[in-house]
């Protein structure tokens, strides 16, 4: 079982870095801002940090098993990757918008206070200290930034959603645009929750290969990429569906 749900992470990863590089491909072609934003969230994400993060020895016993180096540059690529996130919200959803701009700041705010605590924690503690007791504290704080970005984005996400349908209704939007504004807030809930399942093996002090850590963040795994996938890749049977159901 930790096998598999290690697997349908690794597929987000995966589906994750075949996304972003596909959207950093468009803004080569195009020159688009919101390409190369979300492009390179979901590469510094899924591509770099999360590997670099596992890797490091965080989470999986002593301070003494950390690389902090290590940790501490996977762990800047990823913030960097999630502030994408909250970049590309504010940007594409809220443009020129007061309190977008103040909201993106302190998500971004956060994530480097956490950072900057976790490691001083790392630093400070005796080798033989649980990683877990020593960057509980700090680590929890984080996620608001963590989860927060992908929260906010599934919100305004369903949001154009619904001001889609509507234009739907009246002939003046393109079904499978208003889709895809469906599947990316379903992608940012995904998001949202498997960031919850780590605040949850945070509060239970659970290593991160327990089962109970990795078989919600698995299956939440899967169900991002199988979304992210039909967003991004989607085939020619669903956008049928998709057409086909709106003109129903």
């Amino acid at each position: 079982m930790q096998l598999v749900a290690g697997l349908c992470i690794l597929l987000f990863v995966g589906v994750g870095t075949a996304v972003g590089f596909r959207m950093l491909w468009f803004a080569r072609q195009r020159g688009g801002l919101p390409e190369w934003i979300m492009g390179s969230g979901l590469v510094l994400i899924c591509t770099v940090g999360h590997p670099l993060g596992q890797v490091s020895g965080i989470g999986k016993g002593t301070v003494a098993e950390v690389h902090l180096p290590l940790w501490a540059l996977a762990t800047l690529l990823t913030q960097a990757g999630v502030a994408c996130m909250w970049l590309f919200t504010a940007h594409v959803f809220r443009p020129r918008v007061g309190w977008a701009h103040a909201l993106c700041a302190s998500g971004i705010g956060v994530l480097l206070t956490s950072f900057a605590g976790s490691g001083l924690a790392l630093l400070t503690a005796p080798p033989e200290a649980s990683t877990h007791a020593v960057t509980r504290a700090w680590m929890l704080f984080g996620m608001i930034g963590y989860a927060g970005g992908f929260f906010w984005t599934a919100v305004e996400g369903m949001r154009q959603y619904r001001m889609a349908l509507r234009r739907l209704a009246l002939g003046l939007a393109d079904p499978v645009v208003a889709n895809r504004f469906f599947l990316w807030g379903l992608f940012g809930l995904f998001a949202t929750a498997i960031n919850l399942a780590s605040v949850v093996g945070l509060v239970l002090g659970l290593p991160s290969y327990s089962l109970l850590t990795l078989l919600p963040m698995g299956t939440l795994g899967a169900g991002g990429a199988f979304v992210m996938y039909l967003a991004f890749f989607p085939p020619a049977w669903y956008l049928g569906w998709v057409r086909g159901a709106a003109h129903a």
